[in-house]
């Protein structure tokens, strides 16, 4: 198994937020280096910016990260409730599958 550290998104990074465009840039990865960022636009598509929905089936790419340095899920908009949802299936993925610094799970 070869080991893979990722750029994450947010301040500092190239990428704002997790969508369409930039998600396969996180296959294989097992390591985030910073945060994950959800916002709406990323997840419904910007159309300003052409930008397709997220596929929800694309989040498995996630399934071979280990660990995330940095934060995520925790700073999504709740305005809507289509966004509860994508935090709600995001949020339960990556806390049963992903150890974090911040105290994520054990489990491989």
């Amino acid at each position: 198994f070869v080991f893979t550290a990722c750029e994450g998104t947010g301040s500092g990074s190239r990428f704002q937020t997790v969508d369409s465009s930039n998600i396969d840039g996180f296959v294989n990865c097992t390591k985030i280096l910073g945060n994950l960022d959800f916002l709406i636009t990323g997840l419904n598509g910007d159309p300003w910016h052409k930008i397709p929905a997220l596929d929800p089936e694309k989040l498995n790419v996630f399934r071979t990260v280990r660990e995330i340095t940095g934060e995520w899920g925790e700073r999504l908009p709740f305005l809507e409730e289509e966004v509860n949802h994508w935090h709600k299936l995001l949020y339960n993925y990556l806390e049963n599958h992903v150890p974090s610094e911040r105290g994520g799970t054990d489990r491989t």
